[in-house]
């Protein structure tokens, strides 16, 4: 059943237990679903990071995270198993690393040699994990786009606007962050971005990148039927639709506890109830696990240690 049909009838979210041992706030969470187990990645106390597994959003199983890897900034499910996009501290530059999470075990999977590129949009598509825009190791917003491919181990970056099929992911069209990423078959999109030119801040459109082989050439270009949103939203995708909840207006310098889908095709937006009030959160992490909407944390004036969740059928 489809969220459009679903939002016919009374819904509401509800509050369910998180980890019980865990007191720190749940800023700026990441979340997977892999292998019928909601992950959860809390970026805790500095850059420490506290991570959990759970088959049933109530009984949580603690994640030993190595002393060397801080700041998590993303978890895709992917083809190879679960990959968290995070950063070593061994390298004194904070490069991006690439972990394995299997069960309750953590593995290195690639430390980036490249260039330093901090707080990416994090992009999984097929056997390749992509790194886009970010700052650089000037602090400095960048467009740059790295791919790993994970069948050979390699990386490939560029600053490219325009590539091949066959060279990996173009680079942004223009430098953001903030921004999540979603794919969809072979559409991938780029949602929820900021960039800043020389008078203001603004929003940035959702992004659209096609990559069933029809074009010999990719190029990130705006969605012609998906309009823009706040930023640093929460996103998941769910049947055909991109859910998008919270959010940060930089223009208007306010939060939103705004939650809707959108049809991938179409771009029709169907409302959803809110995030709960009284605070209206950024930063918040979606996952849809056993046809349920689920929320994990968020920023909204302070963190938050909340999981609540929504039925969808």
């Amino acid at each position: 059943m489809c969220v459009r049909m679903c939002v016919c009838v009374l819904i509401q979210w509800r509050p369910v237990g998180g980890p019980l041992n865990e007191t720190s706030p749940f800023d700026i969470p990441r979340s997977a679903v892999h292998d019928g187990q909601l992950y959860i990645a809390l970026n805790t106390t500095g850059r420490s990071i506290s991570m959990y597994r759970t088959g049933d959003l109530h009984t949580w199983s603690p994640i030993s995270v190595p002393g060397d890897i801080q700041g998590c900034n993303g978890l895709k499910s992917t083809g190879s198993g679960l990959i968290m996009y995070s950063y070593s501290s061994t390298d004194g530059g904070g490069r991006p690393c690439l972990h394995k999470v299997s069960g309750e075990e953590i593995t290195l999977l690639s430390q980036s040699k490249l260039p330093r590129q901090v707080l990416a949009t994090f992009l999984h598509a097929g056997d390749h994990v992509v790194l886009l825009g970010g700052k650089d190791e000037g602090d400095t917003y960048t467009t740059t786009s790295s791919t790993f491919n994970m069948d050979t181990s390699t990386w490939q970056q560029t600053t490219n606007a325009v590539t091949s099929q066959a060279d990996g992911f173009p680079a942004l069209p223009t430098a953001m962050e903030c921004a999540a990423a979603i794919a969809y078959d072979d559409q991938h999109y780029i949602v929820g971005g900021y960039y800043a030119d020389d008078t203001q801040v603004k929003r940035a459109p959702i992004l659209q990148l096609t990559t069933d082989g029809t074009d010999a050439t990719c190029q990130w270009k705006p969605s012609p039927v998906l309009p823009s949103t706040y930023t640093s939203v929460g996103t998941t995708l769910y049947q055909d639709q991109i859910i998008i909840a919270g959010g940060y207006d930089r223009v208007k310098i306010q939060k939103s506890s705004e939650c809707y889908a959108l049809s991938v095709s179409s771009g029709h937006k169907t409302a959803l109830p809110p995030l709960p009030l009284p605070v209206r959160w950024d930063y918040t992490s979606l996952a849809v696990f056993n046809d349920q909407l689920v929320s994990i944390g968020g920023r909204g004036g302070e963190a938050h240690n909340d999981i609540h969740v929504l039925d969808l059928t």
